[in-house]
């Protein structure tokens, strides 16, 4: 086990034994109930890359190339468009599509607003 995944197992801990809960999340579920984030504040995690300490986590599967498309659609297309989400081979937006086959004024749209 390495410091990152101390850390992640430790705040898993925290989070379920000190969670706070999200009020009004815009998120809601398929048969409409609001999808809460349960989380804890104050978190600090420090690394030593110099040591070998890097902020990957083997305790779990990390979509790293899957997360990286996700990070090319929204500042390279910059828009929330899903079908140029699911172009790069994205699809887990879509059940946040709202109506228009877009996630709204969020992230690539925002990203493009703001001129980053």
């Amino acid at each position: 086990m390495n410091k990152a995944d101390f850390y992640y197992k430790n705040n898993l801990t925290k989070i379920l034994n000190e969670q706070q809960k999200d009020e009004n999340p815009r998120p809601k579920y398929k048969d409409g109930t609001p999808a809460h984030s349960y989380f804890i504040t104050q978190v600090f995690e420090e690394y030593d890359i110099s040591k070998g300490e890097f902020p990957l986590t083997t305790l779990r599967n990390t979509a790293i190339k899957t997360g990286i498309k996700e990070i090319q659609w929204i500042y390279q297309d910059q828009n929330s468009s899903l079908k140029s989400a699911r172009n790069r081979g994205i699809n887990w937006w879509d059940e946040w599509n709202i109506g228009d086959n877009t996630i709204g004024q969020r992230y690539g749209a925002t990203v493009k607003k703001w001129h980053f």
